[in-house]
C-alpha cells in the first residue's frame, strides 16, 4: 500500500488484517517443540500501520522558538516535526469508547502502534512510584482492562489536524473458539470491577492531593506567623486534626507502607480493600469466554 500517491501525501492509515485473541493453553506432559516462530507484536494484538510524511514534535527545544545551531542552513518550513501527538482511539460496533491511548509514535514514515485487543484500564494511583530508566515493572502490579469480545472495531488515529478510520475485526482464539455469551457475561463483570477500581483509586488520589495541599499551607502558615501563634495556632491544631483523619481514611483502604516495587513485600502485610479489589483482576482480566464463578461473583458483591 505505500504506494507513490501514499508516499506524496501528508497522513496515511494503510489497512488492518484480523486479530486473533491468542490463548496459550497449558498441555501438561508435553514436552516443548524445538521449533518456535516470532510472536505477533504484544501477543493477541491488532497491528496499526501509518505513514506520516512530516513528523510530529510534541515538545522539542527547536519546537519551542529555539535557535538554529550556527553554522547551520536554516530548515525548510514544510521540514519541520509538526507539534502534536498521535491519538489512536478505538470504538466498538455500537460507538462507545473501548480505548483512547496518546502513546502512539510520531516519527517521519511508517509508524506502528499496537493494541492489546482490552478496554483501557483503571485509573492509575498517581503517588505510586513509576519505573525508571531500564527497570522493569512488576507484571502483578499492572492492572489491566478487560479482554474485548470477539467483533468488528473501529480504529481512528489522529495525527495533528489529519485524522482517519480502518475497521479491526477481533476474533476467538482459533483452537479454543469460545461462546458469544461467555464473552459478554466476563466483560460485564470486567467492566464492572474496572470502574469500582477507578473509583477507589480517584478516590486515593484525591486523599493524596488533600494532604500534599495540607501539608504546604501548614508550612506556609508556620513561616509566615513570625511568632503570632494567637491567630495561627488554631488553624494549625484543625489542619492536624483533619490530616489525621485523611491519613486513616487512606490507610483504612490502602497499605502505604508496601514497597510496591520490592516483588513480593506485601506479603507481610494483611491484605486491606485496596489489595481485595485488585486481586480480583486476575480472574477477570484473564480468562477466557469466562462468565465470573459464584465465588468471583460472591467477592465483588461483598466488596
Amino acid at each position: 500500500e505505500l504506494t507513490p500517491d501514499v508516499v506524496a501525501s501528508d497522513f496515511h492509515v494503510f489497512s488492518t488484517l484480523p486479530a486473533e485473541i491468542r490463548v496459550r493453553p497449558r498441555r501438561t506432559g508435553v514436552a516443548p517443540s524445538r521449533f518456535m516462530t516470532p510472536n505477533p507484536p504484544g501477543g493477541a494484538s491488532a497491528v496499526i500501520d501509518y505513514y506520516l510524511k512530516t513528523a510530529l514534535d510534541t515538545g522539542g527545544a527547536q519546537a519551542q522558538g529555539g535557535q538554529q545551531p550556527q553554522g547551520q542552513a536554516q530548515a525548510d518550513p514544510q521540514e519541520r516535526p509538526r507539534r502534536g501527538r498521535v491519538v489512536v482511539t478505538v470504538t466498538d460496533s455500537k460507538g462507545d469508547t473501548v480505548v483512547v491511548d496518546s502513546s502512539a509514535p510520531g516519527k517521519q514514515g511508517v509508524n506502528r502502534h499496537v493494541w492489546n485487543l482490552r478496554y483501557a484500564g483503571p485509573t492509575r494511583l498517581t503517588f505510586e512510584r513509576s519505573p525508571a530508566g531500564e527497570e522493569e515493572e512488576n507484571p502483578f502490579r499492572v492492572v489491566a482492562g478487560p479482554r474485548v469480545v470477539p467483533g468488528t472495531y473501529t480504529v481512528t488515529v489522529t495525527a495533528g489536524r489529519n485524522s482517519a478510520s480502518r475497521t479491526v475485526t477481533v476474533q476467538p482464539d482459533p483452537i479454543l473458539g469460545g461462546a458469544p455469551a461467555g464473552f459478554e457475561a466476563q466483560l460485564r463483570a470486567g467492566l464492572e470491577w474496572r470502574n469500582a477500581m477507578s473509583a477507589l483509586n480517584e478516590m486515593l488520589n484525591r486523599i493524596v492531593s488533600l494532604e500534599t495541599q495540607l501539608k504546604n499551607t501548614q508550612q506556609a502558615l508556620r513561616d509566615n506567623a513570625k511568632g503570632d501563634t494567637a491567630s495561627t495556632g488554631p488553624v494549625l491544631r484543625q489542619g492536624r486534626d483533619l490530616a489525621r483523619k485523611l491519613k486513616e481514611l487512606k490507610d483504612s483502604l490502602y497499605n502505604s507502607e508496601v514497597q510496591r516495587d520490592a516483588g513480593s513485600d506485601n506479603i507481610h502485610y494483611l491484605n486491606r480493600f485496596h489489595d481485595r479489589l485488585q486481586s480480583a483482576t486476575f480472574g477477570l482480566a484473564f480468562g477466557y469466554a469466562q462468565p465470573p464463578s459464584e465465588v468471583q461473583a460472591n467477592r465483588l458483591k461483598e466488596l
